[in-house]
């Protein structure tokens, strides 16, 4: 589901500038700028191919914003709010970027054995 469509349902006040996504336990959360929120590739997730996302995925809900980088994209989401100011998140608070802008460059893949990969600016445009 897009955010911008979930978002358009919910009767946003004008005031609002940043979404806060809180996870199971409201222990961890992060925000994103409404601008970020409203682009088409923003979404929320339950599902992937057909299948529920699982906790070990970021079920129940999951968001994916691909225009940041992936502490931005909240697993096992409660909760969100709808704000007018930035509150820094669990992350940001430990020392992340508050911003969470990809900027071009080589990135080392954890994921895929520790590969160098060029990151394109501005998105993410290939995941797994």
């Amino acid at each position: 589901l897009r955010l911008s469509t979930l978002l358009s349902e919910v009767k946003m006040r004008s005031e609002c500038k940043f979404l806060r996504f809180w996870s199971i336990g409201e222990i961890y959360d992060t925000s994103i700028p409404l601008d970020i929120a409203l682009k088409e590739r923003s979404l929320i997730a339950w599902a992937f191919d057909g299948e529920l996302l699982n906790e070990d995925y970021g079920g129940p809900l999951r968001a994916f914003i691909p225009y940041l980088w992936g502490y931005k994209s909240a697993k096992s989401i409660v909760k969100i709010d709808l704000m007018g100011h930035y509150i820094p998140g669990f992350w940001e608070m430990r020392g992340y970027t508050d911003s969470a802008e990809i900027e071009a460059g080589v990135c080392r893949d954890i994921n895929d054995g520790g590969e160098l990969k060029h990151i394109p600016d501005g998105e993410v445009l290939e995941f797994v």
